[in-house]
C-alpha cells in the first residue's frame, strides 16, 4: 500500500509539474512576471501545493506560499521515505535549444497520504493483533463462534485489499468483536473516501491535461505555420493541415513512418536549381532555407529543435515550416526597385552636375552658356517631375486614396481640358474627339483624373512623332451586371513588342531606352494605380508598328 501511495504522490507530483511546467514557458522566456504570478496564484490555490517558486538565473521571478517555508533550504525528494516535513519537494528545469531560462520549484503536502498510511498501518496492525489475540482466546473458550466471526473479518480483508477500501461486514451483538466489526468498518469507510478524494484530483488533473491538449490542437490546426513531430523512435507522430498545404503530402504517407521517409519525400520537393540533394533533417537543433519546386515554387524556413522530456530527455523533434516565400519576393522586389531609382535618378543628376562644373572652371561666350543653363534647367525639370511622380504614386499607395476628394461629376470638362493643356505642350500634335453624345455621371477625383488624361494624352503624342492625330473616343459597356463608361486614346504611333508589352506599368520601364524620348518610366504605373482606386481598369491594346489603344472604364454611378 506504502508503495502503490508512493506512486500515486510521485505520479501527481509529475503531472502537476509538467502542466505547470508547460503554462508558464512562454511568460518565462518573455521575463511576464504578471502572468507568472497569475499561474503561482492559481497553483497555489490547489490545496496539496504548499509552495511554488520560479527563479531565472538564481532570480525569483514568482513564488507563493508560506514565508516560512520558502525561506528554508529546499531539497529534492526522489522518494516518500526522503520526506522529513511533510512536504515533498519536487523541481523541473525550463530549457530551450540547450539553455535553461529557468526553474521551477514546488512542494506538495504529504499529509493526507502519510495520515491514511499511518491510519491504515494502526488499523492493519491492531487488527492483527486483536485477531491473535482473539483466536488464541475465542479458540480456547468459543472454539467455533470465533472461528466464523474472524473468517469473516478475514473474508474482509481479503476483499478489500483485491477490490479497494470500502467493504462492510454484518455486526451482530454486542460484544468486543462487534466493536472490531465497527472498528473495521469505519477503517473501511474512511479508507474508501481518502482512494475517492485521490481519484477525483487524479481525474481533475487528467481533464485539465484533456483541455489543454484540446486547446494546442486546436491552435496548431487553424496555424498558417506547418508543425510536424517525431517520436524518440524516429517516427512521424503528428503532422498540422498547414504542412500538408504547404507541401501537397499525404498525412498517411507520413504518420508512423520514420524520418528518414519524411526527408526522402521533402527532398523529392526541393528545387534542383537552388538546392542539392541534402539530408535537412540532421542532429540537434538547426534552421535553414529550403526551396521548393512542388506542388508550388515556395521558400520554406524550417527550424528544428529538440523536445525535452521532464528530465531534460530527448523525446523527440519538433519541426517548424514557415513559409516566407512573400517576405523573399518583397525584398528581391524592394532592391529591384531601389537600384532602378537610383539609376533613374543618377541621369538627370549627372547631366546638371557635369555642366555646372563646365560653367564653375570655365568661361563661356553668353550663347554657350545660356545652352547650358537651359541643358541644367530642363534636367532639373526632368529630376523634379520624377520624383514628384514618384512620391506621388509612393503616398497614393500608401494612403489607398484616402485622401483623393471623390465627387459626382461628368469628365467631359476634364478631358476636354486634358486635350487643351496636350496640345499645348505638344504641337506639332492634335486630338481628335469624337464621343457619345452624353456623359454619364462617374465618382473620381478632378486632380487625380486629369493628371491619368494628361499621362496618356502626352504617351500618345511623345511615341507618335510621325502621326499628327491622336484620337479620342468614349463608350459604354455592361461587365459582371455593371454599367462603366470608357475613355480611349488612339495613337499610330511605334506601338509595342509582345517583350515590352509584358513590362507595361512596371515601374521606370520605358519602351524607349535611348533617351530620344523624355519620360519616367512612371507613368502607366500611376495612371494603373489611380484608376484601381476608382474601382475601374485600364486596358491596353498595342502591336509593333500600329500604335496602341489605351482604354480607362469607370463605373457609371446609379441614377
Amino acid at each position: 500500500m506504502s508503495d502503490s501511495n508512493e506512486e500515486l504522490l510521485k505520479q501527481r507530483a509529475n503531472v502537476t509539474l509538467r502542466l505547470f511546467k508547460s503554462a508558464i514557458k512562454d511568460a518565462v522566456l518573455s521575463t511576464d512576471l504578471a502572468t507568472l504570478e497569475s499561474f503561482v496564484e492559481e497553483i497555489m490555490s490547489n490545496s496539496d501545493v504548499v509552495y511554488a517558486r520560479i527563479t531565472s538565473n538564481g532570480v525569483i521571478l514568482a513564488e507563493g506560499g508560506s514565508a516560512l517555508v520558502l525561506q528554508k533550504p529546499r531539497e529534492v525528494d526522489s522518494s516518500l521515505s526522503q520526506v522529513i516535513d511533510g512536504i515533498y519537494d519536487i523541481r523541473a528545469e525550463i530549457v530551450v535549444a540547450g539553455i535553461t531560462y529557468g526553474v521551477i520549484e514546488m512542494g506538495l503536502s504529504t499529509a493526507s497520504i502519510e495520515s491514511m498510511l499511518a491510519k491504515a498501518k494502526r488499523w492493519i496492525a491492531t487488527i492483527a493483533s486483536l485477531e491473535v489475540s482473539l483466536v488464541a482466546l475465542f479458540s480456547f473458550v468459543l472454539g467455533t463462534y470465533l472461528t466464523r466471526q474472524l473468517l469473516a473479518l478475514k473474508n474482509a480483508s481479503n476483499i478489500i485489499a483485491l477490490s479497494g477500501p470500502g467493504h462492510q461486514i454484518p455486526i451482530s451483538g454486542n460484544d468486543e468483536l462487534s466493536e472490531v466489526a465497527h472498528a473495521f468498518n469505519s477503517m473501511s469507510k474512511n479508507l474508501e473516501k481518502s482512494y475517492g478524494e485521490l481519484n477525483n484530483s487524479q481525474a481533475e488533473m487528467e481533464h485539465k491535461i484533456t483541455e489543454r491538449t484540446r486547446e494546442l490542437n486546436t491552435i496548431l490546426i487553424l496555424s498558417p505555420d506547418g508543425f510536424v513531430l517525431s517520436n524518440t523512435d524516429n517516427n512521424v507522430v503528428y503532422i498540422n493541415p498547414a504542412f500538408l498545404t504547404m507541401t501537397g503530402l499525404k498525412a498517411d504517407t507520413l504518420i508512423g513512418k520514420s524520418t528518414h521517409i519524411f526527408n526522402e519525400l521533402m527532398v523529392s520537393l526541393f528545387d534542383s536549381k537552388k538546392m542539392n540533394n541534402i539530408e535537412f533533417i540532421n542532429k540537434g537543433d538547426t534552421q535553414q532555407l529550403i526551396y521548393l519546386s512542388r506542388p508550388a515554387s515556395r521558400i520554406l524556413h524550417v527550424n528544428i529543435k529538440t523536445l525535452l522530456g521532464l528530465k531534460g530527455k530527448a523525446e523527440g523533434y519538433v519541426f517548424y515550416f514557415r513559409d516566407v516565400t512573400h517576405e523573399k519576393e518583397v525584398d528581391r522586389m524592394k532592391s529591384e526597385f531601389l537600384s532602378t531609382a537610383a539609376h533613374e535618378l543618377r541621369t538627370p543628376l549627372a547631366s546638371i552636375y557635369g555642366f555646372s562644373e563646365l560653367l564653375k572652371h570655365r568661361d563661356y561666350d553668353k550663347k554657350v552658356s545660356h545652352e547650358i543653363i537651359e541643358t541644367i534647367h530642363r534636367q532639373s525639370g526632368n529630376l523634379k517631375k520624377l520624383l514628384d511622380e514618384l512620391l506621388d504614386l509612393s503616398r497614393i499607395e500608401a494612403r489607398a486614396g484616402k485622401d483623393f476628394n471623390m465627387a459626382n461629376n461628368s469628365l467631359e470638362e476634364i478631358v476636354k481640358q486634358s486635350c487643351t493643356e496636350t496640345e499645348g505642350a505638344f504641337t506639332d500634335h492634335k486630338v481628335d474627339i469624337q464621343t457619345l453624345k452624353y456623359w454619364p455621371t462617374l465618382t473620381f477625383d478632378d486632380d487625380k483624373m486629369r493628371q491619368v488624361f494628361i499621362n496618356l494624352l502626352s504617351n500618345a503624342c511623345k511615341y507618335s512623332p510621325d502621326h499628327k492625330y491622336v484620337i479620342l473616343t468614349t463608350s459604354e459597356r455592361k461587365k459582371n451586371g455593371y454599367r462603366q463608361f470608357g475613355v480611349s486614346i488612339t495613337d499610330k504611333g511605334i506601338g509595342m513588342t509582345p517583350h515590352q508589352f509584358s513590362h507595361l506599368g512596371v515601374r521606370f520601364y520605358r519602351a524607349d531606352n535611348s533617351g530620344a524620348t523624355p519620360g519616367s518610366g512612371l507613368g502607366v504605373s500611376l495612371v494603373k494605380e489611380i484608376v484601381s482606386i476608382h474601382a475601374g481598369e485600364v486596358e491596353f491594346v498595342t502591336a509593333q508598328g500600329k500604335g496602341m489603344v489605351v482604354t480607362v472604364w469607370l463605373p457609371i454611378v446609379k441614377s
